[in-house]
C-alpha cells in the first residue's frame, strides 16, 4: 500500500504537471498573439488613413489604424516620458490636442528628443488648429514603473514614467482617448519618429512554451520511474 509520502509526492508531481501545462498554453497564446499583432502592424502600415470619427467610440481593432484627425494643440499640458533611443537618454514628447467637434483630449505622441545639457528639454511654442495624419496606438496599462510615475506635477512639462489616463484625468479636470495618435513622420511639430514595435518576439514565446511542456514530460516520466521503484 503506498504510504503517506508517496501520496504527497505524487500530488505535487500532479499539481507541477498541471502548473506547467497551463503555462505553456499561456505562451501559446502570447505567441499567436504576438503574430497577430505584428501583422496587423505591417497590414496596416499601408492602409488608407481614415477619418478619426470612424472610430466612434470604439476600441476593438484600432491598434495600428492610420487617422487623420482634426483639433486644436494644448501645448500648455504638454508631458515627457523618460525613454531611451539607440543607448541615450531623452523623452517622447506627448502633447494633447482638442479634437474637433469634441470633448475629449487626444494624445498626440510627436516623437523622441534627447535630454540635452538641461534636465528639462526646451519645447518651442505651438499653437493653433490643424489636421494631422498618424496611427493609433494604444495605452499600454501594464508598463512597470519604480516609485512615483510623475516626479513633479507643479513643474511643466510633466516628466512622468508612463501614460496613466486616470491620473492624467485627475490632474487636467478633462477626459482623454484611451489611446495616443503617434505622429506621422511626414508631420511639422515632431522629433524623432523612427517607430518600432517593441515587443518580445513571437518565437520567444514558442521557446517558453515548448519548455514548460518539457518540464511537464520530464515530471510525469519521473513520477512513472518513481511508481515503479516504490512497488519494489
Amino acid at each position: 500500500m503506498p504510504s503517506n509520502k508517496t501520496y504527497g509526492f505524487l500530488s505535487f508531481v500532479l499539481f507541477s504537471i498541471v502548473l506547467f501545462c497551463i503555462l505553456g498554453i499561456w505562451q501559446l497564446y502570447r505567441y499567436y498573439d504576438k503574430q497577430t499583432l505584428l501583422k496587423t502592424y505591417e497590414a496596416r502600415l499601408h492602409e488608407l488613413p481614415k477619418p478619426f470619427e470612424f472610430l466612434s467610440g470604439k476600441l476593438e481593432n484600432i491598434q495600428f489604424q492610420p487617422v487623420v484627425v482634426e483639433g486644436e494643440w494644448l501645448p500648455a499640458f504638454s508631458m515627457l516620458i523618460s525613454r531611451l533611443h539607440q543607448g541615450k537618454l531623452g523623452f517622447e514628447v506627448i502633447t494633447p490636442m482638442r479634437v474637433m467637434g469634441g470633448q475629449k483630449w487626444l494624445l498626440i505622441d510627436r516623437g523622441w528628443m534627447p535630454k540635452g545639457d538641461k534636465f528639462l528639454p526646451f519645447l518651442a511654442p505651438i499653437s493653433g488648429k490643424l489636421q494631422l495624419l498618424g496611427y493609433i496606438k494604444l495605452v499600454d496599462k501594464h508598463t512597470f514603473i519604480l516609485g512615483k510615475n510623475i516626479l513633479d506635477t507643479s513643474v511643466k512639462p510633466w516628466v512622468m514614467q508612463k501614460i496613466n489616463i486616470d491620473e492624467l484625468r485627475g490632474l487636467t479636470k478633462h477626459d482623454f482617448y484611451p489611446f495616443l495618435l503617434r505622429l506621422d513622420p511626414g508631420e511639422s511639430n515632431g522629433f524623432v519618429r523612427d517607430w518600432v514595435i517593441s515587443i518580445a518576439p513571437p518565437e520567444r514565446h514558442m521557446m517558453y512554451a515548448i519548455q514548460w511542456f518539457a518540464l511537464a514530460i520530464v515530471f510525469l516520466i519521473g513520477s512513472f520511474f518513481y511508481i515503479q521503484r516504490a512497488r519494489v
